[in-house]
């Protein structure tokens, strides 16, 4: 933590989930459909996406489960079970190839 070193990784970390963010992003956009909402956020470590008002993400948990995808609904985040059609994505890992593959086949799965 002497002679700034904190600060450095601190601005390190912050680059890196910028970068993660914006691959997230990419994938998003190249394999979900473009009814998909979502804000870039400025900060934290995850994506939220508003999908279509008819999906319930967390029925849909199961299916995903299937594929061997783990997803957080946000009624997770609600005590009243709002946000049945929102999903949270992190962004604290880089976009793999098997994550790409996650996401492309999270995205068929909540579509069908």
């Amino acid at each position: 933590m002497a002679e700034g070193s904190y600060r450095r990784h601190l601005n390190l970390y912050r680059q890196t989930l910028k970068q993660q963010r914006d691959q997230l992003i990419r994938a998003i956009r190249r394999y979900w459909p473009a009814s998909t909402l979502f804000s870039v956020p400025e900060g934290g470590l995850a994506l939220w996406l508003e999908m279509d008002t008819g999906l319930d993400i967390q029925a849909a948990y199961p299916r995903a489960l299937e594929q061997g995808i783990i997803l957080t609904p946000g009624t997770l985040f609600s005590a009243r079970g709002q946000y049945r059609n929102y999903l949270r994505l992190s962004f604290t890992h880089p976009i793999t190839i098997a994550r790409e593959i996650a996401l492309e086949k999270l995205a068929t799965t909540l579509s069908s």
